[in-house]
């Protein structure tokens, strides 16, 4: 038997709960395909079709998996929206939860917004859009993104912050975290971007003179010429830092809003698990809305083995596949090469339900 039908059952079990299709040969070829992912690695259609047993010549294989994704009836939200219910089971739990916004291109062709939830080092995929226009998202874009994510947490839930980079300034974004869904932010904001003080003179941030190694805090302050607010205002040069951060946030935290802002980098750590140092994705796709349906199935496959990895670690079977001195793998990582371990061992895999804990 070879590992990939050795892993298609395990797949199976698992996602099976989380797609809500009538048809079983949709969900069937799914969990082929990741599957495919966690034996193969690159996700390139001829190595994914590689290790499948199915018949046929190579080229028919590839087709059959193509057709996962330009299938135009596959409804991506529809889809993932079980899983992104499901992973809530952490939003129960957790003292604060984050939710990381930030944007990555593909080739020069693909433009990719993403909405993650943080996680250990890591980020778990939520909602994602993706266009060939280069540049910053339209800003209802972003908002059905937040609705999206919204739709399945738990009444009462207020203890989720969303963070963002400083290449979207615009107010109306905050405003709509704050008074629509009801959510606290952590954002960065732009140098040359105005600061009102409520007991001080405005000022340009850029001419605020923080200096490295300095923490300084303006308390409540409106910001930009349009005067949004109140927000606090806090700034932080890190000693090893080339610039500053100038974060705002709509509670006060103080020297709290660097950690938590300080997570938006974790999704950097997720591009490269998706590209350079995991399933090396590059811009094979150029057409948004399939590109979009191969994120779906590759989403899934990040959260199923990102929960292989959870559970290895809550039963203590870490140093088997990292080192003890000091960890270097990633959840992502730990996954993948536990998996590939019991492969080479002929042991049973894990089973974890997608989303649960």
């Amino acid at each position: 038997m070879s590992n990939s039908q050795r892993v298609y059952p395990t797949v199976l079990r698992s996602i099976l709960p989380n797609c809500p299709t009538r048809r079983m040969t949709h969900t069937r070829n799914w969990a082929w395909f990741i599957s495919g992912l966690s034996v193969a690695a690159p996700c390139q259609l001829t190595r994914l079709a590689a290790p499948l047993p199915w018949e046929g010549a190579r080229d028919r294989i590839v087709q059959r998996l193509r057709r996962v994704f330009m299938n135009p009836r596959l409804d991506v939200r529809t889809r993932y929206a079980p899983t992104v219910r499901s992973l809530r089971r952490w939003l129960k739990q957790a003292e604060r939860i984050i939710v990381v916004i930030d944007r990555t291109t593909l080739g020069n062709t693909l433009n990719i917004l993403l909405s993650s939830l943080a996680f250990r080092g890591r980020v778990l995929p939520l909602a994602w859009k993706v266009q060939r226009k280069p540049g910053t998202f339209q800003l209802r874009y972003v908002q059905a993104a937040r609705r999206f994510i919204a739709k399945p947490l738990p009444p009462g839930t207020h203890h989720l912050w969303v963070v963002r980079d400083r290449e979207d300034q615009a107010v109306v974004f905050q405003g709509f975290v704050r008074d629509t869904l009801h959510w606290h932010f952590v954002q960065r904001l732009d140098h040359s971007t105005w600061a009102f003080p409520t007991r001080d003179t405005a000022f340009k941030l850029q001419a605020s003179g923080l200096k490295p190694g300095e923490f300084r805090a303006w308390g409540r302050c409106r910001i930009t010429q349009q005067q949004f607010g109140l927000v606090e205002l806090v700034g932080y040069w890190a000693p090893d830092a080339e610039e500053p951060w100038y974060l705002i946030s709509d509670v006060t935290l103080g020297r709290e809003a660097v950690p938590i802002y300080a997570r938006r980098f974790w999704i950097e750590e997720m591009f490269r698990d998706f590209k350079s140092q995991g399933w090396d994705l590059t811009s094979g796709l150029a057409i948004p809305a399939r590109f979009e349906r191969l994120r779906l199935v590759m989403a899934l496959a990040y959260v199923w083995l990102v929960q292989v990895a959870v559970q290895v670690v809550q039963r203590g079977w870490r140093p088997w596949v990292d080192r003890t001195a000091r960890r270097t793998l990633s959840y992502f990582r730990l996954g993948w090469n536990w998996l590939n371990r019991m492969l080479a061992r002929d042991q049973p895999l894990p089973c974890p339900v997608l989303g649960s804990k």
